[in-house]
């Protein structure tokens, strides 16, 4: 790294995968910073720069003493082991900034001698206090997925035999859906289809052919507000509406509510035509469909579906998955956090499970921004609005 890019990180300033930091007085403040990165997606530690973003420096002694620490901590004390890099920019007097480079990790949780996992919380770092992060951290490394774990509060009568007929149907067609369903008892067919585990209702199963999921599963539901302006800190609304449902019925009942939003524009058609919405509605589909099957499910919240004068906001709890980032999605790169709804949600949602629907809307509405908020852990897609007044 060269003086010129070291200025450019610091100007940037801390983040979730950048830390300054003066010095480390001890090894075990340097495991728990590189473990914590480690179980986030990798990045910099930048040591001599102080949290001011104040070029220091550190000597001679101060860098050999810390690639010590690195090369023992780093397969003794972090497990399992990571393989940082380091290198160093030369200061004036004899002075250096180390900088050193966490991989992005596939083997996590990565815990500390004393068992401890460490995770980033934006630019600090904090210990795992919860059940769901330990299992956000598993499903990173494709060890467990939310949509397989059972809900303890949920029984077999929470699921419809008719619902699942109706995907087996769309999914084999009619004599061979018959078949599948009189091969096995309704218990054992939904623990082969993973919608139960040792007999009770997986996320996914309640998810899919559930009756009123909501009742065992509150927060994976939609809440949807349509503003009076373009703030979401404002005390007006003009609707609101608690969407609730299994995914297909959320997907349509919220496809509802935007379609009472948003004006229908004449877009150059002729004067007797029923008129174009102002967002395509493809583009609407595609990212509702992507909150519905790609959230995060281990986080206990509703996906916000906001309207605003200006634009629509559609805000899925969880950043995006593993390596993924918002350019690579631009492209098509994909990752299927929740195997079992996005198997059986092709039967059920206007969903192709190719992982191109981000790429397709994009096409449909150029505008479109996305953001990944590893701050907030939340995914948002804004989408213009073209309101009449604005129409070209």
């Amino acid at each position: 790294m060269e003086m010129t890019e070291l200025l450019e990180l610091v100007r940037r300033g801390e983040d979730s995968t950048l830390q300054f930091k003066a010095s480390f007085h001890s090894l075990d403040q340097l495991v728990a910073e590189m473990a914590a990165m480690s179980n986030y997606r990798g990045g910099q530690i930048l040591v001599g720069v102080d949290d001011a973003g104040e070029l220091k420096g550190i000597s001679a002694d101060q860098q050999r003493q810390l690639n010590g620490w690195i090369s023992s901590s780093s397969q003794q004390n972090i497990s399992p082991s990571i393989l940082p890099r380091t290198s160093s920019i030369p200061m004036a007097e004899g002075l250096v900034v180390l900088v050193i480079e966490i991989p992005p990790s596939d083997s996590k949780p990565h815990f500390d001698k004393n068992g401890m996992i460490w995770i980033k919380a934006g630019a600090d770092k904090r210990k795992v206090g919860s059940r769901e992060e330990f299992r956000r951290l598993f499903q990173e490394s494709e060890l467990v997925h939310a949509d397989a774990v059972a809900v303890s509060t949920a029984q077999i009568e929470d699921l419809s035999q008719a619902r699942l007929r109706a995907i087996l149907l769309a999914k084999f067609g009619e004599s061979q859906a018959d078949k599948i369903l009189g091969e096995a008892p309704f218990p054992q067919l939904l623990e082969n289809l993973d919608m139960t585990r040792k007999g009770k209702p997986t996320i996914a199963g309640l998810l899919l052919i559930g009756d009123n999921p909501q009742r065992r599963i509150p927060a994976f539901a939609i809440k949807a507000i349509a503003w009076v302006g373009n703030d979401p800190t404002g005390m007006e609304y003009r609707d609101s509406e608690n969407i609730e449902g299994t995914l297909g019925e959320m997907f349509k009942l919220a496809m509802a509510f935007v379609s009472r939003q948003l004006h229908k524009i004449q877009a150059g058609q002729g004067f007797n035509s029923v008129g174009q919405w102002e967002i395509p509605r493809e583009a609407l589909e595609e990212l509702l469909v992507n909150a519905l099957i790609h959230r995060d499910y281990f986080i206990s919240d509703t996906i916000k579906l906001w309207v605003f004068e200006d634009r629509v906001e559609i805000i899925s709890p969880g950043v995006l998955p593993n390596h993924l980032t918002v350019e690579k999605i631009r492209l098509g790169s994909s990752n299927m956090r929740n195997p079992i709804l996005g198997s059986f949600g092709v039967y059920t949602l206007p969903y192709r499970g190719a992982g191109t629907g981000v790429r397709r809307a994009l096409l449909a509405c150029p505008g479109i921004q996305l953001l990944n908020d590893a701050n907030l852990n939340v995914f948002k897609v804004t989408l213009p609005r073209l309101t009449p007044n604005r129409a070209q």
